[in-house]
């Protein structure tokens, strides 16, 4: 793996941990609520990382060391929350790679859809204005991310291109910091899941169908030569209610996987669309 040198190199990184140098401009100081920010943004992707190197991964990243002389610097330590056959640093070096496929190799990372690129590109689009620059070290690489970083990967997955339609699937995980605010949505075919953003004026709608199923209507956007979408503009939702014969959503996953063909998971949909209304 390729190895940079840099005036602020971190010297014995072990390899449960990851070292992160923002370099803010001007005087280095920058706003709480924009540290904050980007510390969320970078354990998201940690999080991203763990889930593409094994879904049943459970890592807990601790803050072990945080100062600010000339740049911010932030270390993080992996712990295992749950035994697993992968190592705790397996969700860092999976991170770490996928940065330096897109900076150095211009390829998309292995495992890695466009949702799990979208979060790269909210991590990196603070670079050039929030700060200078971003420097990940782990035991294995280090990678300078500049402010183009986050137009490689807009280039690499290409244009969008737009319309109107439906998602049907079970609603989680919202966020409803920042605008606009955003959502889960987890479909029986198609993609594993796909982003929603929505509006202040949906929130209550929107928290009601958490944990549901529901009909999601909206502006669908798909990335050129791709079948699925990878997110929709919420503009309207339906909360379903099952009917006396309803499948839940993980049996439908589970005997849809068991048929082990699109057209037999095609067919448990029709299905679904008629049981619930």
């Amino acid at each position: 793996m390729l190895r940079k040198r840099f005036l602020y190199r971190s010297s014995g990184v072990s390899p449960t941990q990851l070292i992160t140098y923002f370099k803010a401009p001007g005087d280095g100081n920058i706003l709480l609520s924009q540290l904050i920010d980007v510390i969320e943004k970078l354990h998201d992707n940690l999080k991203e990382a763990d889930r593409i190197v094994s879904k049943d991964r459970k890592v807990n990243y601790r803050v072990i060391a945080i100062s600010h002389a000339k740049n911010y610097k932030l270390t993080l330590t992996a712990e295992v929350q749950k035994e697993s056959a992968t190592k705790p640093e397996a969700g860092i070096h999976k991170f770490a790679q996928a940065l330096e496929d897109i900076q150095s190799r211009n390829k998309i990372p292995e495992g890695y859809d466009v949702l799990a690129l979208e979060k790269l590109k909210d991590f990196t689009k603070g670079i050039g204005s929030t700060f200078e620059s971003i420097l990940i070290s782990s035991d294995e690489s280090e990678i300078s991310l500049k402010p183009d970083f986050y137009m490689k990967i807009d280039d690499l997955l290409g244009p969008d291109e737009s319309t109107f339609g439906t998602i049907k699937g079970m609603l989680e995980m919202i966020d409803i910091h920042g605008s606009p605010k955003r959502c889960n949505i987890y479909p029986i075919v198609g993609p594993t899941r796909i982003r929603g953003t929505f509006s202040s004026e949906m929130m209550n709608a929107i928290i009601e169908g958490i944990g549901k199923y529901v009909l999601a209507s909206g502006r669908l956007d798909y990335k050129r030569g791709t079948e699925h979408p990878y997110h929709i503009s919420i503009q309207k939702i339906e909360v379903l209610r099952p009917q006396k014969n309803a499948k839940n959503l993980s049996e439908m996953k589970a005997m849809a996987k068991g048929k082990g063909s699109e057209h037999a998971l095609n067919e448990r949909e029709k299905e679904q669309n008629d049981e619930w209304g």
